[in-house]
């Protein structure tokens, strides 16, 4: 249950996203303040990198992408897992910086509140998704092998 709360709070991140591309083409580009477009920028990220990596977890579980790999170690890891396997990290730095960026936005109140509280379940959803991956070593894989 636990694991679809997360998945779950993933989609959050899309949910930004659309209301970003909606608004872009909607206002021009002055009237949003540059922390704001860093900061929609940085959730779209997060977005991409976390929906890739979850998607591409799938594909392996679900034997689509071969793991065959596994019985040699690291050193015997097609391209496209390694690739996948740097996604969560790239997430990760990125949850950071959602974090960072939601706190900014609380002081410096770029946004509406109804903005500003969204941009912070959007942060949380994805520090929280960042923990999963530690929890299942998916972020620190590397230094096991």
């Amino acid at each position: 249950m636990a694991c679809g709360l997360l998945y779950y709070a993933d989609f959050i991140h899309w949910d930004l996203a659309i209301i970003w591309l909606l608004r872009r083409s909607r206002k021009r580009r002055d009237e949003v303040s540059k922390p704001g477009r860093g900061a929609v920028a940085a959730a779209a990220a997060a977005s991409v990198a976390s929906l890739a990596a979850v998607a591409g977890g799938t594909l392996v579980l679900l034997g689509l992408i071969e793991t065959d790999f596994m019985l040699g170690g690291a050193a015997s890891m097609p391209v496209s897992i390694k690739a996948l396997l740097l996604l969560p990290p790239i997430e990760a730095a990125v949850s950071f910086a959602l974090i960072w960026f939601s706190i900014q936005a609380w002081r410096g109140r770029f946004w509406t509140v109804p903005a500003r509280i969204h941009y912070s379940m959007v942060a949380v959803a994805s520090l929280s998704l960042t923990a999963w991956f530690e929890h299942w070593n998916i972020l620190r894989w590397w230094f096991t092998s």
